[in-house]
């Protein structure tokens, strides 16, 4: 981590990525949004100003390879969740990944696989967890 910030890269940028991941991330001082990733260049040179993010790449093998990150948010679609997930982590980075985390239990799995080889944080966005109203049924149900 660059002073004290956790260095996060977006691998897909979609309407989530843009309308959730982006501005809750920016909201956190020890988050630093360094590069973000998606395949249509013109979207991306957009979400790259609209965002202010200080690098973009078309392919995010090339993000994961020349950008120095901690961390990587996967909001790609569906079925290109496994193989960005797979290569950050054994890349040694923390993941999290928007659900559904994978099509197939064998890629589900080898994610995790991965994640406890690497020794990392692999989570799926699922975000009603996250909510107050279900934290307060955990502790009820906890009490």
């Amino acid at each position: 981590m660059a002073d004290g910030k956790m260095r996060v890269g977006i691998i897909g940028m979609g309407v989530y990525a843009a309308f959730a991941h982006i501005p809750q991330l920016k909201a956190l001082e020890q988050i630093e949004i360094t590069a973000i990733s998606r395949r249509n260049p013109e979207r991306l040179t957009m979400a790259q100003k609209a965002f202010d993010i200080p690098q973009s790449y078309t392919d995010w093998r090339k993000m994961l390879d020349q950008v120095s990150l901690d961390a990587v948010v996967v909001s790609t679609p569906h079925h290109l969740h496994y193989e960005p997930t797979i290569a950050a982590l054994q890349q040694g980075l923390h993941v999290l990944v928007e659900k559904p985390m994978a099509l197939t239990s064998r890629e589900a799995w080898a994610m995790v696989k991965a994640a406890e080889a690497a020794q990392r944080v692999l989570m799926v966005g699922y975000p009603s967890r996250l909510q107050g109203l279900w934290q307060t049924v955990k502790q009820t149900i906890a009490s």
